[in-house]
């Protein structure tokens, strides 16, 4: 049998299952072209919204923003080094992604890997109920705040924020200039070609949307640390079209290096253990955002005792 600490908790395998999952830290080669095919695809997605009518307009902008979200999952894997086995390339890859997306990818990088390691501890540069302690009032605004708009609030303003405290200075600049100007020159042809509004709503459905995705993996659950504290989704189509595999977030946080497109066959080894280690499971997105949002209510986190997995 085998041994590996991970997330406060003891996972203990067979030496079989030990080297199956040492093997899934390995990624795929096509898996670093795969920001390349989203981009791709929003790029379409973008040409059919500017010639649609109104209604199927609103179609395409959905799925235009659905692309900006699988780009946003694949910056995240970046940050964990598992786009490519060669650094140098999963940096770039992660530089470009991070550029597109408006932000710096090295100030992200440094921001979520803090999550990682204090995940919801006021440490934690993700977590909403510690900022600003007080009443369960407040802390519900908060959530219902960051439910929607929290990705606004940690893209734009933590990670710059917390990249310039704890990461080269002159490296965050240069990324957070380099966005600023791709940024100015697409946003200003498309002011002066008219366009601007055939992206701003998709921009807003991204926001929104991925906000709404990271509250449901976090939110409305105890905030021991440990595994109570993630929840996965049994979002099969929704989580390999858009999200990449990461609605495995549970796997995820348990083996941060293993790419999203294995983490459903990670599942299968490790998923009985998380389960017992306390680890929500949810059908889907949207019913785990709607029970998070008037069970509890309002995503606030519930007191329970840690769990261990049982000898």
């Amino acid at each position: 049998m085998s041994k590996i600490s991970k997330n406060k908790l003891q996972f203990e395998f067979t030496s079989e299952q030990a080297q199956k999952i040492q093997r899934l830290h390995l990624p795929p080669s096509w898996l670093v072209w795969k920001p390349f095919l989203h981009l791709t695809f929003l790029m379409i997605f973008f040409i059919f919204t500017s010639f649609s009518s109104s209604f199927i307009r609103g179609f395409f902008q959905v799925l235009a923003a659905s692309q900006l979200l699988s780009l946003y999952t694949l910056m995240h894997q970046a940050s964990h080094g598992s786009l490519s086995k060669i650094n140098r390339v999963n940096n770039g890859v992660g530089i470009l992604l991070g550029t597109i997306l408006g932000t710096t990818f090295s100030g992200y990088r440094a921001s979520h890997l803090l999550h990682h390691k204090h995940l919801r501890t006021s440490a934690d540069p993700q977590e909403v109920v510690y900022f600003g302690e007080g009443r369960k009032v407040f802390s519900a605004f908060k959530l219902l705040f960051a439910s929607f708009f929290g990705a606004v609030v940690f893209i734009w303003v933590r990670v710059p924020t917390i990249g310039l405290k704890n990461c080269s200075k002159k490296q965050i600049l240069i990324e957070l200039a380099t966005a600023l100007l791709v940024h100015l020159f697409i946003f200003g042809g498309l002011i002066l070609g008219g366009k601007l509004m055939v992206v701003i709503p998709s921009i807003i459905i991204a926001i929104v949307w991925g906000s709404m995705v990271d509250i449901v993996y976090h939110q409305g659950l105890s905030h021991n640390g440990d595994c109570s504290s993630l929840r996965s989704l049994y979002s099969y189509g929704f989580g390999f079209l858009v999200l990449n595999g990461e609605n495995w977030h549970a796997e995820h946080h348990a083996f941060p290096k293993v790419p999203g497109t294995y983490l459903s066959i990670l599942h299968e080894i490790i998923g009985p253990k998380l389960k017992e280690a306390g680890t929500k499971y949810e059908k889907g997105f949207f019913v785990a955002f709607m029970k998070g949002l008037f069970e509890n209510p309002f995503f606030l986190p519930i007191e329970i005792p840690k769990i261990k997995f049982s000898k």
